[in-house]
């Protein structure tokens, strides 16, 4: 069978960087976030912020959202947006503002100190206002760049998946930051199939991707946005390789399998550091308490790991998806789910 158009029409609109005209189910956030950025407006400092929830709750997409609306209104205010899992030193993140704030500079070519590159994209010498998101902040090497924003004035907005994910801040970086916490829970299963409609809508030629399968896909993303729009991409593109106009049962099974293995495998490939080495031993053990850990850690790699520490890196493992707990308090364990 020849195709006449497939089903995908525009596959853009389910890419992960896509920015929607229109953000479902997060209306009160986006208040909260743009209430907070208000000030700007009136040449006052922001509120600074700390967003946090599950992967695949919309942080992202509404801080870019968000970003994108602020340009629209003014030239006056600049908002960056840096990923801390690609720039993950201060050197990094300063570099990246300024590549922003001075797009016909070739700074990468030419090594600068912080303090260099710091006074180079003081703002304060103009009258834009400037905001800075560093989203998987709990990614960076330093929390020295979150002091030196912060003493500089800029706003920042703070994003992770583990709200815990200041708690190991320097105290006096946390003082000088004085943020305010907002919470990304899990979509229900509603804003999820409205989120699939509104995406279907531009990315799906009309009839060929059947409105029934949007509700299974939503009811098999545990409230993830991200893994509803991989489920429908994948069965688009299963149906497509086939041949066919239209996304078929098959299609759609295939693609809730392939993206639950896609998941884990994403997840465990972004583990590094200690992470990964206290994943790697509940792995190897099978079951084990945060005292059974500990000293396997040690073991490993020779040194002792702080109670405090170990049980942040647990909990950042519960909440990624990739151990599970039973028991409680001192008799609490951890297993690996593979």
């Amino acid at each position: 069978m020849i195709m006449t158009h497939g089903v995908i029409k525009n596959i853009d609109v389910l890419q992960e960087d896509y920015i929607p005209e229109k953000i479902i189910g997060r209306k009160k956030e986006i208040e909260s976030i743009a209430g907070s950025i208000r000030p700007l407006f009136y040449n006052k400092p922001m509120i600074n912020l700390f967003l946090h929830g599950p992967t695949g709750t919309g942080k992202t997409s509404v801080i870019r959202y968000i970003i994108r609306e602020v340009h629209k209104e003014t030239s006056r205010i600049k908002g960056i947006y840096v990923n801390c899992w690609k720039d993950d030193t201060t050197y990094a993140v300063l570099l990246r503002i300024a590549e922003v704030l001075h797009p016909t500079m070739r700074l990468a070519k030419i090594k600068r100190s912080n303090a260099e590159i710091l006074d180079l994209i003081n703002f304060k010498k103009g009258n834009t206002k400037v905001f800075v998101v560093l989203d998987e902040v709990d990614k960076l090497k330093s929390d020295e760049i979150l002091y030196m924003l912060s003493r500089e004035g800029y706003g920042l907005i703070m994003i992770s998946n583990y709200n815990i994910a200041l708690d190991k801040l320097d105290r006096r970086v946390r003082s000088s930051l004085s943020y305010v916490d907002i919470e990304f829970k899990p979509y229900d299963f509603e804003d999820l199939y409205n989120i699939l409609k509104e995406r279907s809508k531009y990315a799906f030629y009309e009839d060929t991707f059947p409105t029934p399968f949007l509700k299974v896909a939503a009811k098999n993303a545990n409230g993830d946005a991200r893994v509803a729009i991989s489920i429908i991409r994948n069965a688009a593109l299963f149906a497509e390789q086939e041949g066919r106009n239209k996304v078929e049962r098959d299609d759609l099974l295939k693609a809730l399998k392939s993206v639950k293995g896609a998941k884990q495998q994403e997840l465990e490939k972004e583990l590094k550091g200690k992470t990964k080495q206290i994943y790697d031993i509940i792995k190897e053990v099978g079951e084990a308490d945060a005292k059974e850990i500990a000293k396997k850690y040690k073991e490993n790699f020779g040194e002792d790991i702080h109670e405090r520490t170990l049980r942040y890196y647990l909990q950042e493992l519960v909440e990624k998806g990739l151990i599970e707990t039973k028991g409680e308090k001192r008799w609490k364990k951890y297993f690996s789910l593979i």
